[in-house]
C-alpha cells in the first residue's frame, strides 16, 4: 500500500513591546495563529489485492487544526529593581481529526491486548491570568 499526503501550516506571529512608553511601565502585547490542514489518500498498486478484491484509493476525511493565542503583559516598576505585573493569556484551539476524535475512538472495538488511555483531540478555549513580583539583581 502507499499513501499520498499533503500538509500545510500557515503561521502568523505579531508582537508589540512598549517599554517605558508610560513612566515606570512596560507593556508587551502578542498575537499568534497557526492554521494547519492535511489530507491523506491511501491506495494499492494496480496489481495488488486486499483479501478477495481489488481496493481502490481511499480518501480519508481531511484534518485541520487552528491554534490562536493572544497575550497582554503589563509590568510596573516600584523601584528600579522591583516590579509588579499582571499577565493575561488567551488560547483557542479548534481541531478536526478523524483518527483521534470522539466518534472514532468510541466506535473502536478494543480487544483485551489493547491499552487505550482515553486521549482525544478536543477543541478548547483557555483564559489565564496571573500576577507576579519581579526582583532584578
Amino acid at each position: 500500500w502507499w499513501i499520498d499526503s499533503t500538509d500545510r501550516v500557515e503561521t502568523l506571529i505579531a508582537t508589540l513591546d512598549l517599554l517605558k512608553a508610560l513612566p515606570k511601565t512596560d507593556i508587551r502585547l502578542g498575537y499568534d495563529v497557526s492554521d494547519g490542514d492535511a489530507t491523506y489518500v491511501y491506495g494499492l498498486k494496480p496489481t495488488q489485492t486486499v483479501f478477495t478484491g481489488t481496493a481502490s484509493l481511499a480518501q480519508l476525511p481531511p484534518l485541520s487544526n487552528r491554534l490562536t493565542g493572544a497575550r497582554a503583559d503589563v509590568q510596573y516598576f516600584l523601584r528600579p529593581d522591583v516590579a509588579i505585573g499582571v499577565v493575561y493569556r488567551y488560547e483557542d484551539y479548534d481541531v478536526r481529526d478523524f483518527a483521534l476524535d470522539a466518534g472514532t475512538l468510541t466506535s473502536l472495538s478494543v480487544g483485551t491486548t489493547t491499552i487505550y488511555s482515553g486521549y482525544m483531540y478536543r477543541p478548547y478555549k483557555a483564559y489565564t491570568t496571573w500576577l507576579r513580583v519581579t526582583y532584578l539583581w
